[in-house]
């Protein structure tokens, strides 16, 4: 599977909005939660990786 991956300055502002349109990142949700089907987003090594195209493309639309 293909992930959409971003670099991010103003990282703060970007998570914050993140988990408020995708809700909490990969990292933070319960063990019995990490699943496939329930990842939207996650950080990792200063980037943003996005599962589906659509949220990738609503954050470029937000932060371009």
């Amino acid at each position: 599977m293909k992930f959409y991956t971003v670099k991010m300055p103003e990282a703060y502002a970007r998570i914050q909005w993140c988990r408020k349109t995708f809700g909490p990142p990969f990292q933070n949700l319960p063990r019995e939660q990490r699943q496939w089907s329930n990842i939207r987003w996650y950080r990792c090594y200063g980037s943003l990786c996005f599962r589906e195209e659509s949220d990738y493309l609503l954050y470029l639309l937000r932060w371009a």
